[in-house]
């Protein structure tokens, strides 16, 4: 694990700039520092690398590393799981004991940059190749690893493992995206490869870009629309072989993320898909586990129980943490304060204090994250999806009926039951199953400066997946956009913090693509969906300790709002403010605060506390990080 940055340029660069940038980053890697500055032809050349000792301890294995030759430069944040497999396809290079990254230069020198598609684990990696004087930024698979990049008109290129070491950079000069904002209010996250900042971008999961003579180029190596179309060819038409052969993969990727220490712990809900890797690590080790839960004084949100009696069951030594309103409050200033993008998911604030507990006993922590996705579960509109592609032609008469000027201001046809409004709001192919929540586009139209289409709302990219049903479909968009955006840089953000790895077996590439054959019956049955990872589970822990609605670390986050934070999202919602910054309309973004501040049942606009939120989570992070850079 490590923060990792550097740039390209083709100006001299001083090496000074590139230890700045580094200083960023340490917390991602206080266990020692490498860096390395190399003229080339086409321009300075750096490369600086902050270790955490996790894999690769010995003071030699510190990076960035060069080839036994001097012609490959790697420099690599995350964990290989596969490096005695690779070994034994590369016969004929003497080891010089100089770790993984020796590995990885030599597998880049035996296939080139193919060499992406024989890793099995997390990354994100920066490669030199002297030899054409070519720079690669990549990830992996998922995107479990971050990697952001400027690139210039000049054709200069600077990166880093977090947008902070790039916006050190001299010449970066902080411009906000005023493009992605809709799509943030409304989702909560930036989809790749934007971010907050005009022209900093992120590298897609299971791309890599090729700098060659000062040109960018993108590439995928493996993305989920592809690995889906390929595993719907293969199908897996027998259940319980299914049921078999996903035990057996989960339980491998379970054993290799526990591979090197004796220093695992596991965060721990007492849902599904936390208790399923619990429940296999504590079957893989002949000592008790270490899990964590998160609880809240107020017992709606408090999931303490449900985990304690999994962990009673497994025997694991489990620990049940609580944080006080105080606690939260100071936990999210620091977030909005140590990440440059802006994090709206509140489940980070639980998620910084279990890391930092955990951090005290374990190198290593493991997640459940990405069950619900994977498996059709958890979020309830999978379910309602399938229920509404029934109504799918009423949805689209009543789609053009409205455009007909007689029609379209019949009440029956805009007051339309939620099952209609998914199929009947638009009639967008390539967004199908994202439609049905036309009220609040329309708040965060009103709220902004900038003119807003439908589109820019949705994620054109449902072509991608040969996949009729809107529910499986819709798993498969939440895998490409929400899991990584969301989820995944949740849980980086809080645990690097800490100085601690997570690792997540169930988005295991095996694991995944073997889900991918499946048919979507063997997720989702009736209305509840994850039926063949819950049929898997049952084998380790009764179902009556996991049969329950899903609440997933979350925090009360809306009470804050209304209480404790009230004053400050009124400061940051003043026509005052809001005119200096330029961003938002400042009368009616202050209106529609202000309505939502009055009590429940005098407010015009309803279900609208998640645009509130990411709009104070944007706030305090435009106060934060945009300071003196107002339109």
């Amino acid at each position: 694990m490590a923060g990792i940055c550097g740039f390209y340029h083709k100006d001299n660069v001083k090496a000074e700039c590139l230890k700045a940038m580094s200083m960023t980053l340490q917390h991602r890697g206080p266990d020692g520092y490498k860096e390395e500055y190399v003229q080339t032809a086409a321009g300075s050349l750096g490369i600086a690398y902050n270790k955490l000792n996790i894999q690769d301890s010995i003071q030699e294995s510190v990076q960035p590393l060069w080839s036994e030759e001097q012609r490959i430069l790697l420099a690599y944040d995350g964990s290989i799981y596969n490096v005695d497999a690779l070994k034994k396809e590369l016969p004929g290079f003497s080891w010089r004991g100089k770790g993984i990254a020796e590995v990885l230069t030599a597998a880049y020198l035996k296939w080139g940059i193919d060499f992406l598609n024989h890793i099995d684990g997390m990354f994100a990696m920066v490669i030199f190749d002297r030899q054409d004087n070519t720079l690669y930024l990549c990830r992996d698979h998922m995107g479990k690893k971050p990697l952001y990049y400027h690139y210039d008109v000049r054709q200069n290129i600077v990166f880093g493992s977090e947008i902070q070491a790039i916006l050190t950079f001299p010449q970066i000069k902080k411009e906000v995206n005023i493009n992605i904002l809709p799509s943030f209010l409304y989702h909560w996250y930036f989809q790749e490869p934007d971010t907050a900042f005009k022209d900093i971008y992120k590298i897609k999961k299971g791309h890599y870009i090729k700098i060659q003579n000062g040109a960018l180029s993108e590439h995928a190596y493996w993305t989920i629309g592809q690995a889906y179309t390929e595993g719907q060819k293969k199908l897996v038409t027998d259940y319980d072989e299914a049921k078999y052969e996903l035990n057996l993969l989960l339980k491998e990727a379970v054993r290799k993320r526990m591979e090197g220490t004796d220093k695992t712990g596991a965060f721990l809900s007492g849902g599904y898909d936390s208790s399923m890797v619990c429940a296999l690590m504590q079957e893989n080790s002949i000592q008790k586990i270490r899990t964590y839960c998160m609880g809240f004084e107020d017992s709606a949100f408090d999931e303490r129980g449900y985990a304690e009696r999994v962990a009673n069951h497994l025997g694991t030594e489990h620990r049940n943490l609580c944080i006080s309103d105080r606690e939260m409050l100071d936990t999210l200033e620091r977030s909005v304060k140590n990440n440059a993008l802006p994090i709206a998911d509140y489940a980070v604030i639980p998620t910084i204090v279990m890391a930092s507990e955990a951090k005290k006993d374990n190198d290593i922590i493991l997640t459940g994250v990405g069950g619900d996705e994977l498996f059709m579960g958890g979020l309830s509109i999978y379910a309602a999806l399938d229920e509404a592609q029934k109504h799918a032609l009423t949805g689209k008469i009543i789609y053009y009926s409205r455009k007909v000027p007689l029609l379209k201001n019949i009440k029956a046809l805009n007051n339309l039951p939620f099952n209609l409004r998914l199929v009947a709001m638009d009639q967008n192919k390539k967004a199908a199953t994202q439609i049905g929540a036309c009220d609040m586009f329309d708040t965060i139209r009103r709220m902004l400066v900038q003119p807003i289409a439908n589109s820019s709302f949705y994620f054109e990219i449902e072509d991608r997946y040969p996949e009729k049903n809107y529910g499986a479909r819709r798993s498969l968009v939440d895998l490409d956009s929400y899991t990584v955006e969301l989820e995944l840089l949740k849980e980086d953000s809080a645990t690097m913090r800490a100085g601690i790895e997570r690792r997540c077996p169930i988005y295991d590439k095996k694991v995944m693509e073997y889900v991918f054959r499946m048919p979507y019956q063997f997720k989702m049955q009736g209305d509840g969906g994850k039926r063949i990872l819950r049929d898997v589970l049952y084998e380790y822990v009764p179902r009556e300790l996991v049969d329950r609605p899903k609440s997933g670390f979350n925090i009360p986050a809306e009470r804050l709002l209304n209480t404790y934070l009230k004053d400050e999202l009124l400061e940051l919602s003043s026509p005052a403010y809001l005119r200096r910054q330029g961003l938002f309309h400042p009368e009616h973004a202050s209106e529609i605060v202000r309505d939502y501040l009055k009590p429940e049942n005098e407010r015009k606009m309803k279900g609208h506390f998640g645009i509130m939120w990411t709009f104070f989570i944007y706030q305090k992070w435009y106060r934060e990080w945009m300071s003196g850079a107002e339109n």
